[in-house]
């Protein structure tokens, strides 16, 4: 049974969910949102690693693997699917000046988040990419705080 703490809502994560990820600007989301989720494969991989700072310089494919090959289970598949189609969409950013594939590639990420399908199909694709930023975080959050107890 989880414990009253593991069920309380973690302030300063939200906090920085809030502050960092912008509302408008499809592109600043996408960015912002995915240096987020690189924040939380780093809790995750800390959790259960001896020396942290041994991963320190790691990229977020490397992170990605790596939390992917601790954490996963076949009923979380969906996350890190959804974790390497963001990683695809932001190297399209970068590295293609034009982003002429955003909006393709935004709606393949926003339909992978599993579970995602409650956010109003009519909003913008920058207030459904905000929130499945925010929900991929929240479950990232949820793994490590399941790893915990």
């Amino acid at each position: 049974m989880a414990k009253p703490e593991d069920q309380e809502i973690d302030v300063l994560f939200l906090t920085r969910l809030i502050a960092f990820v912008p509302e408008a600007d499809l592109t600043l989301i996408v960015l912002k949102g995915h240096l987020l989720i690189e924040e939380q494969l780093v809790s995750l991989i800390e959790q259960k690693v001896k020396h942290p700072a041994a991963i320190k310089q790691f990229q977020f494919f490397h992170r990605y693997r790596l939390a992917k090959a601790m954490y996963y289970d076949p009923k979380n598949d969906s996350i890190w699917l959804s974790l390497k189609i963001l990683n695809n969409l932001r190297n399209h950013l970068s590295h293609d000046l034009e982003a002429a594939q955003l909006e393709t590639k935004a709606k393949e990420f926003m339909d992978s988040v599993e579970g995602f399908d409650f956010v109003d199909p009519t909003s913008t694709n920058e207030e459904r990419m905000r929130h499945a930023i925010v929900f991929m975080c929240g479950r990232l959050e949820g793994l490590r705080r399941n790893q915990q107890s």
